[in-house]
């Protein structure tokens, strides 16, 4: 029955042996054979004829003890009984199971090593770091190195014998900044239960992570909850929130756009610990700006009465915020400063006319900035006394008595300009005005005071005072402009169509401030000033800047100095009148001058496709990248091409010059067709203009014999009605015709 010799062997394993008897009978020589499975190595056919053998890998092998050692072989009989056999059927059965513990285990067991490892680093540290200043700078360094798991182990070890609120707060800071908002408040609250009590910088790194986050509705709420906390005593904690807090909390319920809970923070102020500042003020009245600035008038949502209506609702709760500032002002327990004023001075700007013309009252109350009705007076005064020092600069000593009387004489005249404005601010709707004495509390005006007032101007349509307050900051209070003073100046330009100034404007400013926007901007106030005769010249101007100042020009740029030629003939209406024949000749060679200035910038254009700046991976990558740009020098050369069209068909130049504007637009023809072929290779998107594409859709169906011969003697009809008016009408129609499968065929 038993013919397999390892289970003769076992069988036989506890019987006297005797010399004689066979060699497949005797037992092996262990201490306890029935421990040990013997299996036999297979290898395949093809393992053989390589010479490979698998290596003996024991599928079971000996559990291990606590320690890791082996476990010591426990005694038993030889003979293998009716549990050990079925165990190893157990065993065989599902192997995978096994396998599957024993990943496992090999996962704990790193898990563990990875502990044991982290828990031994951790408490070498705390062996040499008692000071709980070295801990946090311990734990600062960890994560700066991005050890996120040393340094919260170290903090919650050294929480239990030693105070370490610095190392909580950097660890609260640590998932602030990385966005995670509720696991920053999960520390804050295990702070709490490992005895560690939460200082002022605790709260302030929550509320400014809070102000901070990308989720502002989950901020307002952990922000306010947390604040009101406080106030009500039910955190425990030795502190009262202070100004700080108040205004971090203010700036995460502006962010969320929750003025409710705005202003309810708001109504916990005090002259005590939470006293507002300028800061607390701005963050409202920006608040109340951002309302009404974020909303765009959409179909259905909003409309424009209803976003005026909002203003003014923002307007009226920001004058009644004022009159406090004003007050606090005034008793010396607010100090003002230029972003409360500029604050103010935006909410007024989103208004009616009158709101804007309350900006210069404001500005004038707070930094004795001249209104619109003095500033020309001041800017002479200014102008004359710049003279004096210039050539008391000249001439020595000599002149110092004289500039002395000019600088008293100023001074008489700016506290008379004060004394007559005192009456009207008392009564004014900001409040009582300002005593002499307290010049010294002024704030200073600067850029964004610059940029506020020539908002105000454009609004109220005062453009012609812009060149004015500009000349009066940047020598009065030395304000050195910058990008978005220059941006506001040319806006306000352009509201007034002031093309030379924004000509002259363009060409002062420094290279870096120079981009698309800008040239735009200034070619469209050239295209709006229509009634001037130097419009055009203005344009020309322009572009040669752009020209000389960028390294690609912009193809929105040159169609609008395309058009600015083609609409402002003002310096040609004296001639139109005398000589139409010299007016049309005339305005020929103004089309033919802006073709030809446009020819060298859209070549430069075009060549910046075949040398990128930036390198692509692939030809398709580098036409994604080029294709807007590619399209604006598509439309600039059609543009052109009109322009040309103009010219040639109505015979507005010499024969030369319209044989050399033909050749271009074949050029330009040429070009937009490699566009075309480029950017639409299927052709036109959303236009099929195949046979079987237009059949396939339905918007030409199969015409039948019968209807050819229709359609042909109606058409045959219709083109000898026209016959000598139209020319080739004939051909161009059959041709169509073809084009579109009705299968019609002109006829000599």
């Amino acid at each position: 029955m038993y013919v397999c010799r390892s289970c003769l062997q076992r069988i036989n394993g506890l019987r006297t042996q005797s010399p004689f008897e066979a060699r497949l009978l005797r037992p092996f020589r262990t201490t306890n054979p029935s421990l040990h499975i013997v299996r036999r190595s297979y290898s395949t056919w093809e393992e053989k004829q390589e010479f490979v053998r698998k290596p003996y890998i024991p599928e079971h092998p000996l559990p291990k003890s606590a320690s890791g050692k082996r476990a010591p072989l426990e005694p038993r009989p030889g003979v293998l009984g009716i549990e050990d056999i079925q165990a190893a059927l157990r065993d065989e059965a599902a192997p995978e199971n096994e396998d599957d513990q024993s990943g496992e285990a090999g996962k704990d067991y790193q898990s563990n090593s990875y502990e044991k490892k982290l828990e031994f680093v951790v408490r070498k540290h705390l062996q040499y770091l008692k000071d709980p200043l070295e801990i946090g700078n311990h734990v600062k360094s960890c994560l700066d190195a991005g050890r996120w798991d040393e340094a919260l182990l170290m903090t919650r070890k050294a929480s239990a014998s030693t105070r370490v609120e610095v190392s909580w707060n950097y660890l609260i800071d640590h998932q602030l900044k990385g966005g995670h908002l509720a696991f920053a408040i999960k520390l804050y609250n295990e702070m709490k239960k490992r005895g560690q009590q939460p200082n002022a910088k605790t709260y302030t790194i929550i509320f400014k992570g809070c102000s901070e986050s990308i989720h502002p509705k989950v901020a307002v709420a952990q922000a306010t909850k947390l604040y009101h906390a406080l106030l009500r005593k039910t955190v425990k904690s030795a502190f009262e929130p202070n100004t700080y807090h108040l205004n971090a909390v203010l700036g995460v319920c502006a962010r969320a756009q929750d003025l409710e809970s705005l202003f309810s923070i708001l109504a916990t102020a005090d002259t005590r610990h939470r006293a507002p500042d300028s800061r607390t003020f701005t963050i409202v009245l920006n608040a109340l700006r951002y309302q009404v600035t974020s909303i765009e008038p959409k179909m259905g949502q909003f409309t424009e009465i209803e976003k005026a209506n909002l203003a003014q609702e923002s307007i009226s709760k920001a004058q009644t915020l004022w009159t406090d500032v004003l007050t606090l002002w005034r008793s010396g327990k607010l100090l003002m400063d230029e972003q409360l004023v500029v604050a103010m001075g935006q909410v007024l700007v989103l208004g009616t006319w009158k709101d804007n013309e309350k900006v210069f009252q404001l500005l004038q109350q707070v930094m004795q900035v001249p209104d619109p009705d003095r500033i020309t007076r001041r800017l002479a005064r200014l102008t004359k006394q710049m003279a004096i020092e210039l050539k008391a600069g000249a001439e020595g000593e000599a002149e110092n008595g004289a500039e002395k009387a000019v600088e008293e004489r100023a001074e008489e005249d700016d506290l008379d300009y004060q004394s007559e404005h005192v009456q009207q601010e008392q009564t004014g709707e900001f409040g009582a005005g300002v005593l002499a004495e307290q010049v010294e509390q002024f704030p200073h005006p600067g850029n964004k005071t610059l940029s506020l007032v020539l908002k105000a101007l454009e609004n109220t349509k005062k453009t012609s005072l812009a060149p004015k307050y500009w000349k009066h900051f940047k020598y009065a209070y030395k304000v050195i402009p910058d990008l978005e003073n220059y941006s506001a100046y040319l806006l306000c330009l352009r509201r007034g169509h002031a093309s030379t100034q924004a000509a002259s404007v363009i060409e002062g400013m420094p290279k870096e401030f120079l981009s698309n926007v800008t040239f735009r901007i200034g070619l469209k106030t050239c295209i709006d000033d229509r009634l001037n005769s130097k419009s055009f010249a203005a344009a020309c101007k322009i572009l040669e800047i752009m020209r000389r100042m960028m390294r690609y020009p912009d193809g929105i740029s040159m169609r609008l100095f395309l058009h600015a030629a083609r609409h402002n003939f003002k310096h040609l209406e004296k001639l139109e009148k005398t000589n139409p024949l010299a007016y049309k000749f005339a305005r020929g060679e103004q089309f033919v001058q802006a073709v030809q200035s446009i020819w060298r910038p859209l070549q430069i254009l075009i060549r910046s496709f075949s040398y990128p700046e930036q390198p692509s991976r692939s030809p398709e990558e580098a036409l994604r990248k080029a294709k807007d740009t590619m399209q604006e020098a598509m439309a600039t050369a059609r543009a052109m091409m009109s322009l040309i069209d103009v010219v040639t068909n109505e015979n507005m130049a010499k024969p030369p010059v319209i044989k050399d504007l033909r050749l271009k637009r074949k050029f330009l023809n040429l070009l937009v067709e490699q566009y075309i072929t480029k950017l639409y290779p299927h052709g036109p998107p959303g236009l099929e203009t195949t046979r079987e594409n237009m059949i396939r859709s339905g918007a030409v169906k199969e015409v039948g014999p019968e209807m050819q011969q229709r359609l042909t003697h109606n058409l045959r009809m219709a083109l000898k009605d026209a016959e000598g008016k139209y020319g080739n009408f004939d051909a161009q129609l059959m041709k169509a015709l073809e084009e579109l499968g009705v299968g019609v065929k002109a006829e000599a």
